[in-house]
């Protein structure tokens, strides 16, 4: 049996312009959790009251009459409107809290209804969207909280459906497009220019080899010192590219202990910062990571660095 909201909190004290208001309110059930540390309020209003408002409320509630006892209040509403009320007119009139709901719900979501545009036509409602892959995932879960705050909420019926148009690439995308591939040119280039020189080292000692068998043809009688004397440039040839190998292992190793993520040390941080190549054969570009994996819906401003993970679909 619903009661008036004065009735349940008769303590409670507003200002006169909320004491008007909620008046109107009847309470139609309260519920507690095991830990009994949070109310659910379930309410009734004959009037539109935006989210802003009963989040005051709900936090009047607890400092007034929860004072110390670190319980949570949260308002479930429900709104018993006019005839009057479309669905154009309540998302016009009702938007901020639409958005507010949708942000606490994850910014894609309002992201994707503040960058489309929206058509009414009677109870359905078109939103025109950019068609990419990750509005795309969220088109279903955006539909049914319109469809609740509209039709369970508000007691409007209404039709939700979406459009698509082309992705908009800002000036900043562009750039950032066109440094990505000036820098894996520059990357494939170095690729190259490395094994080009490798196959030159080759080519250069096989050379020596066939001069030094030429020599001992031509020259039987200055034998012993020319057979040193190659001996030796051989030798120098040997230890030069012994020298390149070992120095190449050396860089692969310090990789191996070069760097990575550590929150006991403020975030990331790199041994060596001269090496700039991966022995890693999934990483075309910048370094490998190491710490542990954030889930990107866990990612607030507060966050600071971390590290995600994920497969990129489109650039």
């Amino acid at each position: 049996m619903e009661k008036r909201f004065f009735s349940v909190f008769p303590d409670l004290k507003l200002n006169s312009e909320l004491t008007e208001l909620f008046s109107l309110v009847e309470v139609e059930r309260v519920a507690t959790n095991r830990a009994k540390n949070a109310l659910r309020v379930y309410i009734l209003s004959s009037r539109l009251i935006d989210k802003k408002t009963l989040h005051y409320v709900e936090c009047e509630i607890e400092k007034q009459l929860f004072n110390g006892l670190y319980v949570s209040v949260f308002f479930v509403e429900r709104f018993k409107l006019s005839e009057q009320y479309t669905v154009e007119n309540l998302f016009n009139v009702y938007h901020e809290s639409i958005m507010a709901e949708l942000r606490s719900k994850g910014m894609i979501l309002s992201n994707i209804i503040k960058k489309s545009k929206c058509t009414f036509e009677g109870k359905h409602m078109n939103i025109e969207v950019e068609e990419t892959a990750l509005n795309l995932e969220k088109l279903d879960e955006l539909k049914a909280i319109l469809i609740d705050i509209f039709t369970v909420r508000c007691g409007i019926e209404a039709e939700i459906t979406f459009s698509y148009r082309e992705p908009h690439i800002s000036k900043f995308r562009e750039q950032s497009e066109k440094r990505m591939e000036l820098e894996i040119a520059a990357i494939v280039d170095r690729i190259k220019e490395n094994r080009s020189a490798d196959e030159g080292d080759s080519e250069n000692s096989e050379g020596i080899a066939v001069a030094a068998t030429g020599n001992g043809d031509s020259s039987k009688n200055d034998n012993g010192s020319n057979t040193n004397k190659r001996s030796e440039l051989a030798a120098k040839d040997n230890g030069a590219r012994e020298e390149k190998r070992q120095s190449s292992t050396d860089n692969k190793d310090a990789k191996s202990n070069g760097g990575g993520f550590d929150r006991n040390k403020g975030g990331y941080f790199r041994r060596d910062r001269g090496q700039t190549r991966e022995d890693n054969p999934d990483v075309i570009f910048g370094r490998s990571f190491e710490g542990d994996i954030t889930d990107i819906s866990e990612v607030t401003g507060e966050s600071g660095e971390v590290i995600v993970h994920g497969e990129i679909v489109t650039v």
